[in-house]
């Protein structure tokens, strides 16, 4: 038999489990222990950006006309400023038009250079842009220059003028613009030579 104590203890303990007021604590091996979220992954590395092409070395004898081989500059305009006609001039082997000029403006510059072994190297600048050759004097020589002048189209060699070894170096002409202008074996000396954009490939 239970004891009055025992009795009394299970009469008080009873209703307050029955409520839930107390309940038995709960083991530690019950519970689960928390398991860490997992660390982010890193983002993956940019791709490595594409190199440039290398240009041309200068100097380089692949890079540079020799006797026989041609050169052709085309634009939307070239304007000569401050220029002078000094007669005509042999180069390597091929008579030439020689001007001087205080400045040269050159509209969607693009020259082509044959190299020999069917290799032509092809300097553009970015279109509608204007090319210059400035802190002149500059030495402009040509073998044929072609373009409207005013409103007739005109072609310049040594072999079309009347008097082509006249040296009129004397008369300035403050500006002379030609425009789609096609210019063969072309060669400068002196000045700046200024390219917007421009870019060197092989065709």
């Amino acid at each position: 038999m239970s004891s009055p104590g025992l009795r009394l203890l299970a009469g008080v303990l009873g209703p307050l489990l029955a409520l839930g007021v107390l309940a038995p604590a709960a083991s530690a091996q019950d519970s689960p222990a928390p398991v860490p979220a997992p660390a982010p992954a890193p983002a993956p590395a940019p791709p490595p950006a594409p190199k440039p092409p290398a240009l041309p070395p200068a100097g380089d004898s692949d890079t540079t006309p020799g006797p026989g081989r041609s050169w052709t500059m085309t634009a939307s305009a070239l304007k000569l400023v401050g220029s002078r006609y000094r007669g005509v001039v042999e180069r390597d082997g091929v008579r030439t038009l020689h001007f001087t000029v205080d400045r040269l403006e050159i509209t969607d510059l693009v020259q082509r250079g044959d190299l020999g072994n069917g290799k032509i190297l092809r300097t553009a600048a970015r279109p509608g842009s204007v090319s210059q050759v400035v802190n002149g004097p500059v030495e402009l020589y040509a073998q044929e220059l072609t373009g409207t002048l005013a409103i007739a189209r005109t072609t310049l060699t040594a072999e079309s003028l009347a008097m082509p070894d006249l040296d009129l170096g004397f008369l300035r002409l403050p500006e002379l613009t030609f425009t789609d202008a096609i210019v063969r074996n072309t060669d400068l000396a002196g000045g700046t030579l200024t390219i917007p954009g421009g870019r060197i490939g092989m065709e």
